[in-house]
């Protein structure tokens, strides 16, 4: 409440905030835009025209006050000559008064003319003399008017010299004033820009925060499943391996050793085992085919029964229409027969590939 009053006072307001953005997902958002706060700013221009207006008025109410009291100083001078003439005439008038008496006092006691001189001598020395004062009254009457005017103007000048200081006076405190409102709205300004930026820079932190969260639960739920994946094909690789080595065993027990391509022996290391197996079982690699009868002879000594010098062939080993031998003397099995359709020139199981091998072996 205290911080909303303060704005109030000092013309603290806030700009719309912009809408926030979304990323696609409805529930993030893509960034918090933060209010833009604005500052009371000092009028010093509206502070300037009201007191240039204060001070006009007081300049105005200050001269009509002078003018006016001019206007009585100037009644009063120019009324000072009728008052002191009717004095002087009233004196004069007096003066007479008195002579005119004197003179019937005199005709009735019979003074004669040199106490009549004698009198009139006095009563001019007096009327020179109230005469002499009243010029004297009338003079002090207009120093005294003069000097009020005087008065009058001094205190107007000074008047309204106070009046341009004190309205300058008022003024400069009513500007210091303003100042300080303004100084103080910016420090408010700044801190509620500052406490909005940051609760702006914490939303996006906190919106960074669960993109990544969500990312590594992606990225985990991905490796999860990536190493799901390999494992079921490992372990199906492993399977095909076995059977693949089963079937290339079993292969191997008459001569054929093709399957071991598959498993990836090399040419020679498959032309080894073929010769070693030979070795071991002459008649029967003759049998099949995979040496001759002159092989035969070096690896035994003598020629096989039948044989014209080359590999065996298929159907009969001598005469027309006697069965094939094995190796015991005995027919054929079904794997010597089977192995022995395979012998040369045909293509040999090393051109098959893997799933060609797992069909052959579920057939």
């Amino acid at each position: 409440m205290a911080a909303k009053n303060r704005r109030q006072r000092y013309g603290l307001t806030v700009e719309p905030r912009t809408p926030a953005v979304t990323d696609g997902d409805p529930g993030t958002q893509a960034g918090y835009t933060p209010a833009q706060f604005r500052g009371y700013e000092a009028q010093t221009g509206a502070v300037d025209d009201l007191y240039d207006a204060a001070k006009e008025l007081k300049l105005v109410e200050l001269k009509k006050a002078f003018e006016e009291n001019s206007a009585d100083i100037d009644a009063q001078r120019r009324g000072i000559p009728a008052v002191y003439r009717a004095r002087r005439n009233s004196a004069a008038a007096k003066s007479a008064l008195e002579g005119r008496n004197f003179n019937e006092y005199a005709a009735a006691t019979g003074l004669n003319s040199g106490a009549g001189g004698q009198a009139a001598l006095a009563r001019s020395n007096a009327l020179r003399g109230e005469l002499g004062a009243i010029d004297a009254d009338e003079d002090a009457a207009r120093r005294d008017v003069d000097e009020a005017g005087l008065k009058l103007r001094i205190q107007y000048e000074n008047d309204l010299a106070a009046a341009v200081a004190n309205g300058e006076y008022e003024r400069a405190a009513a500007l210091l004033d303003e100042y300080r409102r303004a100084e103080e709205s910016r420090v408010d300004t700044d801190r509620a820009q500052a406490d909005e930026n940051y609760r702006a820079y914490t939303a996006q932190e906190d919106r960074l925060q669960r993109l990544a969260d969500e990312d590594y639960r992606r990225r985990e739920a991905d490796f999860d499943r990536e190493r799901w994946e390999a494992e079921l094909k490992s372990d199906r690789d492993s399977a095909a391996y076995s059977q693949a080595l089963k079937r290339a065993e079993t292969l191997a027990k008459y001569g054929d050793f093709s399957g071991y391509s598959v498993l990836g022996y090399d040419d020679a290391t498959i032309n080894g085992m073929r010769r070693a197996w030979a070795a071991s079982n002459p008649l029967l690699a003759y049998n099949v085919g995979v040496i001759s009868a002159s092989e035969y002879y070096a690896m035994t000594g003598k020629y096989p029964t039948g044989s014209t010098g080359g590999y065996r062939s298929s159907g009969s080993s001598g005469s027309s229409g006697s069965s094939s031998k094995s190796s015991s003397g005995g027919k054929l099995s079904k794997y010597e027969e089977e192995f022995l359709s395979r012998r040369r020139p045909q293509p040999k199981i090393k051109d098959q590939d893997l799933a060609g091998l797992l069909s052959s072996l579920g057939g």
